[in-house]
């Protein structure tokens, strides 16, 4: 203790900082800086009045406000507690840089936000869930010169009369982020009474935007024609976007003649419950696009496997040249790999999709005619094995290991549906061998 009492304040706290924060630059522990307080009366100084270890927080509820504890428990401290807890830190941050994300405001929001609030010109990277749009305008009218990222989650839950009050208000931003460092804001929420305020509300950031989330519950084609497509359009730098359709019925969408053009879109993500709305794929026109994830569910209606097929297709044969990682989750279990895969076969380095037996059918058949170099840059294959029990399921997994044994560049193959100590068996087998590294 005596060699840690001659190193400099300073030092001291740059070591804490790379003791509390994991690499994503949250606590390890949410009470992480105050065990190291409790250690000795120099690291409680140390601590106590280096504000950059307390500008990283996260609150999150679970049936109320929690925080998690050593043994990574969570502990239930209510809407007061975290109010305290939040002020403290606020308190304790100084000067520094701010990067909290503070989840469900509904019970304290005003109390909460106002206490953010004032401190809104050390918002860096702030997450918050609003009760509202009330309390979206009290950050619309916030000065925040040094953000970043901000992130803003909006309970929809409110009266009628709130969306009139929202609409009949200016929807400027008092000031502008910096171009030069701002990353993004996602609004999300059930967007199915405000498109119009929304737009506005967004006006003056989306020539900015680099990452947007959005997601609809109902009204999908008045949303889409009124609200996200003349955001989309407001958008020419947006590189990352995430799209998920979840209304509680099918809808039947409106035809579209608009082709969104996103220049610089390098990620899609892409979600819906019922078939009829991945023929909104067809819409985007992503010359640049490196990662498409597109996850359907519920589509058993007659005809509707095709289609989405056919949606899927389309919008890979757009991109093919470009695309790195292509992940798929649905429910046909139409054999449509034959078309996909030849499109994908030379460009694509992850690939992740379900029905391991039929992408084995595929590699067989290719190596079969005589082409060995199937995939040839392929480095990451997530596949689901196929089978009612644990037996055919390691069938399934041996065979397509043995398929791709001296692949030339795939390092790593991971499944779902076996169990762990299994998959490892199987898999290290092929290691053994020396033909194959894996990873879990």
């Amino acid at each position: 203790m005596s060699c840690i009492a001659d190193l400099p304040a300073e030092l001291l706290a740059n070591i804490f900082l790379l003791a509390v924060f994991a690499c994503d630059g949250v606590p390890a522990l949410r009470n992480a800086p105050w065990n190291v307080c409790q250690t000795c009366r120099l690291w409680r100084s140390v601590i106590l009045n280096d504000g950059r270890l307390w500008a990283h927080l996260r609150l999150y509820k679970v049936d109320g406000l929690c925080y998690e504890d050593e043994d990574g428990q969570q502990i239930l401290i209510g809407p007061d507690g975290g109010l305290r807890l939040l002020r403290i830190w606020l308190d304790r941050s100084h000067n520094a840089f701010l990067h909290y994300f503070v989840d469900d405001l509904t019970s304290y929001s005003r109390r909460a936000l106002h206490l953010l609030l004032d401190h809104q010109e050390r918002w860096k990277v702030m997450g918050l869930n609003l009760a509202g749009l009330n309390y979206w305008q009290r950050i619309r009218l916030a000065t925040l010169p040094v953000a970043e990222s901000l992130l803003v989650e909006i309970d929809m839950m409110e009266s009628e009369d709130t969306y009139d009050d929202v609409r009949n208000t200016p929807h400027e931003f008092k000031a502008p982020f910096s171009t030069s460092s701002f990353v993004g804001v996602r609004v999300k929420g059930p967007l199915f009474t405000f498109p119009q305020s929304a737009v506005k509300v967004t006006d003056a950031v989306a020539p900015h935007l680099t990452e947007l989330g959005l997601r609809f519950n109902e009204s999908l084609s008045y949303n889409l024609r009124l609200f996200a497509m003349p955001l989309l359009q407001q958008c020419p730098v947006l590189q990352h976007l995430k799209i998920d359709f979840i209304p509680v019925e099918e809808q039947i969408l409106d035809e579209i003649t608009t082709i969104l053009t996103l220049p610089h879109l390098r990620s899609l993500q892409f979600f819906t419950k019922y078939n009829s709305f991945t023929s909104f794929l067809r819409h985007i026109d992503a010359p640049c696009l490196e990662n498409l994830d597109v996850e359907t569910r519920s589509i058993y209606v007659d005809g509707a496997q095709r289609r989405v097929v056919d949606d899927i297709i389309h919008v890979i044969r757009k991109t093919a040249s470009t695309l790195r990682y292509l992940r798929l989750m649905h429910d046909t279990e139409l054999n449509f790999y034959h078309e996909l895969f030849p499109l994908i076969q030379g460009t694509v380095t992850q690939l992740d999709v379900p029905h391991a037996h039929q992408v084995l059918e595929y590699i067989t058949a290719v190596s079969g005619a005589g082409n060995l170099a199937v995939f040839p840059k392929l480095q990451v294959l997530v596949v689901t094995v196929d089978g009612t029990t644990t037996e055919e399921c390691v069938h399934g997994l041996n065979q397509l290991v043995a398929a791709l044994a001296g692949h030339p560049r795939l390092r790593f193959i991971a499944t779902t549906l076996l169990p762990e100590y299994e998959r490892d068996e199987v898999l290290g087998q092929l290691c053994r061998e020396g033909k194959l590294r894996s990873s879990n």
